[in-house]
């Protein structure tokens, strides 16, 4: 089985304000989905696998129209669930000014949560668990793509590696090491035999090159 992880495209003024689960794509989000679809890799997958989040949907959907491979929607690949505060919160306020100091000073801490009212990245890792149970049990002899978010993806990678019974400092250590762009891809591969997953690369935003010479012809 191999997995293709892609965080969604880009958000509309996600560098404003904090993004909702109701965010659509910006104008260059979609452009950036149906750029996606040109990509020779995603031609073997069999299945598309979406969060429900509005900008992972949106995501999803561009893609399995283009590619016309099915998509379902599944419940718990989405980004981690915020404190209501911080949802559409201007990126200065002073709200947000403390919820980043605070993520600060709690760096180390898997279980750390603003004012005690949201996920924390060690409840992300049990959503992801879950998730990697659910794709070895049901998906086995299927190639994926799954559309999900920044911290659900490298909770998934990190819990793929390490497994369900890790220590703290080494899975932090390794989910603060990794960083995903928006339609970064990743491409993993469980081997049944050996019960083990391989990643075979990380990241990979090689195919927004093209989009980025097309913004500078039209500038």
């Amino acid at each position: 089985m191999f997995i293709f992880l892609l965080r969604h495209a880009e958000g509309s003024d996600f560098r404003n304000k904090w993004q909702t689960p109701d965010s659509p794509l910006s104008d260059l989000g979609i452009r950036q989905a149906q750029n996606l679809s040109g990509l020779t890799r995603f031609k073997r997958v069999d299945l598309i696998l979406s969060s429900k989040w509005r900008r992972a949907a949106e995501t999803a959907k561009i893609i399995s129209k283009l590619l016309k491979k099915p998509l379902e929607f599944f419940e718990g690949i989405n980004e981690r669930e915020q404190h209501s505060k911080i949802y559409g919160a201007d990126r200065l306020s002073d709200i947000s000014k403390r919820y980043y100091n605070e993520s600060i000073e709690n760096y180390n801490d898997l279980d750390w949560k603003f004012e005690d009212d949201e996920e924390s990245v060690r409840d992300i890792s049990k959503r992801a668990f879950n998730f990697s149970k659910h794709l070895t049990k049901k998906h086995l002899n299927q190639n994926l793509l799954v559309v999900s978010h920044d911290m659900f993806i490298r909770c998934f990678i990190t819990i793929c590696l390490l497994g369900k019974n890790y220590e703290d400092k080494v899975f932090n250590k390794i989910y603060r090491s990794l960083q995903v762009m928006n339609t970064g891809v990743s491409l993993l591969e469980y081997i049944e035999k050996r019960k083990t997953w391989k990643i075979w690369y990380l990241n990979d935003f090689s195919h927004l090159s093209k989009i980025k010479k097309e913004e500078k012809i039209k500038g």
